[in-house]
């Protein structure tokens, strides 16, 4: 049942997004500990672990349960990743310079698509073509899958003793 204040659209397929943006909360939470524990760095893995926790938390609160408690946690969430992604090149990472411009790519795109999504009213976005979930869609998957990309870079980069 939606509480006052909350999105009245449920589609059924929405059980699938909110659990698999869930478990990419818990696994993104669990990604920065141990980003923090192999970098070092502080600023770059509390920024992927913001991007963890507001999936969580916009994975267990949907839109139509707590409109605001999504639409803060998923922003929250937004902006840490793409920062991350843009600021990647901080990170003592032993990885190719077209990874740096892949992931200022990532970064930058959902920067973009977070500034249309917030310069224009609610109500435009569900009427425009792609509507609010593909605004939202814009965002997330280039920061997905630089996550996805960084992981492979993170594990490239274990010492050789600990890739047998």
């Amino acid at each position: 049942m939606p509480t006052p204040g909350s999105c009245e659209i449920f589609q059924p397929s929405s059980i699938i997004w909110n659990t698999v943006l869930s478990l990419v909360g818990i696994l993104t939470i669990a990604s920065a500990y141990m980003i923090y524990r192999g970098l070092g760095n502080r600023l770059f893995s509390s920024l992927v672990g913001l991007f963890g926790l507001g999936a969580l938390i916009a994975g267990v609160v949907p839109e139509n349960v707590g409109l605001t408690t999504h639409n803060l946690a998923a922003r929250v969430s937004f902006v840490a990743e793409a920062i991350a992604a843009v600021t990647v090149y901080r990170v003592k990472l032993e990885a190719p310079p077209h990874f740096r411009y892949l992931s200022m790519l990532f970064g930058l795109i959902s920067l973009a698509g977070l500034a249309i999504m917030l310069s224009r009213s609610f109500a435009t976005l569900e009427s425009s073509a792609i509507g609010h979930g593909g605004d939202e869609r814009i965002i997330v998957y280039p920061l997905f899958i630089w996550e996805i990309v960084l992981g492979v870079f993170l594990i490239r980069n274990l010492p050789r003793t600990l890739q047998r």
